[in-house]
């Protein structure tokens, strides 16, 4: 089906860039810290903030009550969006990261209908009152234009493989090759194919790559990625008979560029983590509103 206008408007018109673009915001501050480097420190930032939700398993989480949360994804993708979106326009250096963490967990909150107590945010960071929060939440709100709908990838993942499927079947119609035993196989396909999309999902949505495409074509990154030769058809083929060729091809580009700029191995969290920890050394060095707060990195 065709897109809402609404998600083209807030999703491409206002929160839509360019790598080479934010990277020129960024390298405008004048501040000590490479765009590079800090994409690394909000990347792990994003990390945290899932696993705080436990949409990222981690058992230095496991005792923190918000893993049990209600709608835990939907608050996490949306207030990683929060967090992403709010540090295009400052730095790490500016404004401290945890604490806006922890804004953009209770924001999301309110925002998805799912209830967060402020003791369960507090108990993240034990360093903040309750006063620094909301005051991290205003500003949150402010630098974001109180424009607070958020778009998930992960909404669109089960749609498309069950229009895949239809897919399948219409081609097997035509052929005369449907069968029960086929029609339980993919089934089967189906259900894990969308387990391994998810995984593909939560690992795009802590990246940059929210802030540059858009959703729906997120997610077809993720079926495409984790696609299995037993189909018989490919993604690619599916891309052009549902959206027509050019736009297919269009389509198939872009996630080529998802691919390549997000999950190949060396732009993976795990050969990054040296790098990381470089950087989060740096960050304690020259931050300017640790002045207040002990550090906890």
């Amino acid at each position: 089906s065709d897109l809402p206008a609404t998600m083209m408007e807030t999703e491409t018109h206002n929160w839509l860039f360019t790598l080479n673009s934010i990277a020129s915001v960024k390298n405008n501050f004048g501040l000590t810290l490479p765009f590079e480097e800090e994409e690394l420190i909000v990347g792990y930032f994003c990390n945290q903030l899932l696993c705080c939700l436990g949409v990222i398993p981690n058992d230095a989480f496991k005792d923190l009550k918000l893993t049990n949360l209600q709608k835990a994804w939907r608050v996490g993708y949306s207030a990683v969006a929060y967090f992403r979106r709010f540090f295009v326009s400052t730095s790490v250096l500016v404004q401290d990261p945890r604490l806006i963490m922890l804004a953009s967990i209770l924001l999301a909150g309110k925002c998805e209908d799912s209830f967060i107590f402020m003791k369960d945010v507090l108990g993240i960071y034990n360093k903040y009152s309750e006063e620094d929060i909301l005051s991290a939440e205003v500003v949150l709100i402010q630098s974001l234009h109180f424009d607070l709908k958020v778009y998930h990838s992960k909404n669109c993942l089960s749609a498309f493989i069950s229009d895949f499927k239809k897919y399948i079947k219409s081609i097997q119609s035509q052929e005369k090759t449907q069968t029960n035993e086929l029609d339980e196989k993919y089934s089967t396909l189906a259900v894990e194919w969308l387990q391994q999309a998810e995984k593909v999902s939560i690992n795009l949505q802590v990246t940059n790559a929210i802030l540059c495409h858009r959703p729906f074509i997120i997610s077809l990154c993720a079926i495409k990625v984790t696609e299995s030769t037993e189909w018989p058809r490919s993604v690619t083929t599916y891309l052009n008979y549902r959206f027509g060729e050019s736009v297919g091809a269009e389509i198939f580009h872009e996630i080529r560029t998802i691919h390549r700029n997000y999950l190949l191995p060396q732009n993976s969290s795990t050969e990054n983590l040296e790098s990381i920890t470089e950087c989060m050394k740096k960050l304690r060095m020259s931050q300017k509103w640790n002045r207040s707060k002990e550090s906890s990195f």
